[in-house]
């Protein structure tokens, strides 16, 4: 009789922790809500290292890359790798697929010309 008076509580107190494992193990992940082909992805700062490299990591994979930095020539070479990763996927390479803007984030009017672009892009 006494087992069955303490077994009570130990499970009232762990039913919230198993409700909240179940709700947890049911979350969907990212991976499911995106697909990778043709999703849209603005690089700023792209023109050179990290930003460079995302920006062409995402063309491999299939995404829509819009590519942004304050150095025009080497904006141009970064858009060229991507389009030849893209092209390297077989995939349709239109004026939308890579799209490079010179343009500095710190700059206002910079910024309103990008925000333009993509709005007329879409």
């Amino acid at each position: 009789m006494m087992l069955r008076v303490q077994a009570k509580p130990l499970a009232l107190a762990l039913l919230p922790l198993l409700l909240l494992v179940y709700r947890l193990s049911r979350r969907p992940r990212r991976s499911r809500k995106v697909v990778k082909v043709g999703e849209r992805v603005l690089v700023l700062g792209a023109s050179s290292g990290v930003g460079r490299t995302i920006a062409r990591q995402y063309a491999e994979r299939g995404a829509n890359v819009c590519i942004v930095g304050r150095r025009e020539g080497l904006i141009k070479d970064v858009e060229q790798e991507c389009r030849d990763a893209r092209s390297l996927l077989n995939l349709k390479i239109d004026k939308n697929s890579v799209l490079s803007i010179p343009a500095d984030f710190t700059n206002v009017e910079d910024m309103v010309k990008l925000r333009d672009i993509l709005a007329e892009s879409m």
